[in-house]
């Protein structure tokens, strides 16, 4: 189901005057957002504060909008006191300060005028993702962290993106905290990485390596996982058919928008490229299959995970000669030492406990380690503990587990946007059929 910031407001029956929205571009309001019904109405004083005080006319905070009303009441208690010893004078000195009374009068009105327009409305509401983030307009985040300014990137200011822990972010940028961001695209999305399974008797059954399922003529869904358990022995051979045909503008984005927050704040950035984690996936599940198979199989789908990786790296790389004063990681499973280096320093918060809750699916437990830690890169290459991951609605889970198991030792701050639909106006791009990835 699609939503929009106009969509949620209406469906809780909050009016936009009522919301943090009020004075967000119509664009921002109508953006079409696909991520599930995760979306409730808060009014979370703090969170609160933070996206209704930016929209002020001149961005102060609540706190400081509260200072400046007590500065201007203050104010217009003397010109009250002034005006009144004026008028108790005789007429003649009266007449002698008619030009101090009438530029009194007029600053009392402006005063009054602008208390007036600054006085606190109601309580006013903002939209919670799943528990965790607000939905905010970039034009918000600019106005209460100046610093991104100049940030620019594909529909950044007709999209919300959704935000965690702002307030802490300002505070460390103006206390010029070193910083760093983390984020970045999957490996492929949904079409791209077909998976033909051979079995001794002559079937051949076709498979969607992101989906996990066969494509079957008469409409019954199969799983992957669960068919290669129960064929085991029957598995003569595993091919694939790579269709990614390029980086498309969604995955482009997903990197752009790194790079540009990174130089904005002068923060150092982490790309992790998944696609060590798509074959530790991939070597886990063909485990019940021959072993010769399945190491023939594992060696074939790292053949094709490195030729993706290899468009990734070629943008970074573009991108790092027209951000050069970004210091970039790329990790990836060719790099050993980043690799080596994110494992070893991730242990000590892979306890059992935290291992035990994570996913009870085959095959997956392995993957998932990645998926949690991965926000955290630039903590373990280079000890930054405060890190904003930018990255898809979609990581929003990854996003809580990380904060979770390194609570006490980061500060992670979240900047999640919503992936674009694509031309087919249903799917985002990661979803949509081929003829519509918008391959660059």
């Amino acid at each position: 189901m699609l939503y929009t910031i106009k969509r949620i407001l209406e469906e809780n029956h909050v009016t936009e005057a009522h919301s943090v929205y009020s004075d967000d571009p119509e664009a921002v309001k109508n953006f079409m957002i696909s991520a599930g019904d995760f979306f409730e109405i808060s009014e979370d004083k703090e969170a609160l504060d933070i996206l209704d005080g930016s929209h002020t006319e001149n961005g102060m905070s609540e706190a400081e909008k509260k200072a400046s009303d007590e500065a201007a009441l203050v104010r217009l208690n003397e010109i009250r006191m002034r005006l009144k010893a004026l008028k108790n004078d005789e007429e003649d000195q009266t007449h002698a300060h008619a030009e101090e009374i009438k530029a009194l009068r007029m600053e009392k009105k402006q005063l009054m005028a602008q208390a007036e327009k600054t006085q606190v409305c109601p309580q006013k509401s903002a939209i919670l993702f799943k528990n965790c983030l607000y939905a905010a307009s970039f034009r918000t985040i600019r106005r209460y962290i100046p610093k991104l300014s100049d940030v620019h990137f594909r529909s950044s200011e007709e999209m919300p993106l959704f935000i965690k822990n702002l307030k802490m972010l300002r505070n460390a940028v103006e206390a010029g905290t070193p910083l760093a961001v983390s984020g970045g695209p999957c490996l492929f999305g949904v079409g791209e990485m077909l998976v033909n399974v051979a079995l001794w008797d002559g079937s051949l059954l076709t498979y969607d390596f992101s989906s996990g399922r066969h494509f079957m003529t008469n409409g019954d869904e199969r799983d992957l996982t669960r068919d290669l358990m129960e064929y085991d022995g029957d598995v003569k051979g595993i091919d694939f058919v790579n269709r990614k045909l390029g980086v498309t503008s969604q995955e482009y984005d997903s990197i752009h928008c790194l790079f540009e927050v990174a130089r904005a704040l002068g923060a150092k950035l982490a790309i992790p490229l998944p696609d060590m984690s798509y074959i530790k996936f991939f070597s886990n599940i063909v485990e019940p299959i021959s072993k010769k198979v399945a190491e023939d199989a594992i060696e074939r789908f790292k053949v094709e995970a490195f030729k993706i990786s290899d468009m990734y790296l070629e943008v970074i790389s573009l991108m790092q000669l027209e951000y050069p004063e970004v210091e970039v990681a790329v990790v990836h499973g060719r790099d050993e030492a980043f690799c080596q280096t994110y494992y070893k320093q991730r242990e000590p918060f892979l306890t059992p406990t935290v291992i035990r809750r994570l996913t009870a699916v085959r095959g997956k437990t392995d993957a998932v380690l990645d998926y949690i830690t991965m926000p955290a890169l630039p903590y373990y290459l280079w000890g930054i503990r405060d890190i904003i991951q930018m990255d898809s609605l979609d990581e929003t889970d990854s996003y809580r587990k990380c904060c979770r198991i390194h609570k006490g030792h980061l500060n992670l701050y979240a900047m999640m946007y919503p992936e674009r639909l694509s031309g087919d106006g249903e799917n985002t791009i990661f979803y949509a059929p081929l003829k519509y990835k918008e391959y660059l």
